[in-house]
């Protein structure tokens, strides 16, 4: 599941390197330009409304639980790990630091090693694997991510 899809960026790489892959987002806009651009159809759900059960083999949310507020972060990563088959693995990225709110009309919530592991423990039949830093790929952008990859138990 790409979880947090956007227009498909992601998605897409998956269907091209043969992975079947379930995209969703929260917008409306970005699920059909997601649909247009991978030829699939894109679930529109909140990451409050995910309610699967033990179906994926993976999670990808690239820069996409960075617009949950770190209170209401332990539920989602829980149903994210529900998602999971036992052995499923979840990766996530974080903008790095320790801002929470608004930034350029969007809320944002910013993790460092120390934090996203805080969260990330708070849910129980996970076990984090692997946390390391980052840098955008991007040019001419100084974005720095924390990265974290867990496993369902």
């Amino acid at each position: 599941m790409d979880l947090g899809c956007g227009a498909g960026r992601d998605s897409k790489n998956f269907i091209d390197r043969g992975y079947e892959v379930v995209s969703v987002d929260a917008s409306t806009t970005l699920a059909l330009l997601a649909k247009q651009k991978l030829g699939i159809d894109v679930i529109c759900k909140t990451f409050d409304e995910i309610d699967y059960s033990e179906e994926f083999d993976g999670v990808w949310a690239c820069a996409s639980l960075l617009h949950c507020d770190k209170v209401k972060l332990p539920d989602i990563i829980a149903k994210v790990r529900d998602a999971l088959i036992p052995g499923g693995v979840f990766y996530a990225s974080f903008k790095y630091g320790e801002f929470e709110g608004e930034r350029d009309g969007r809320f944002f919530l910013d993790l460092n090693e120390e934090s996203v592991v805080e969260v990330f423990s708070r849910v129980s039949g996970l076990a984090i694997k692997k946390v390391w830093e980052s840098v955008d790929v991007r040019r001419d952008c100084d974005v720095k991510w924390i990265n974290i990859v867990a496993e369902k138990n």
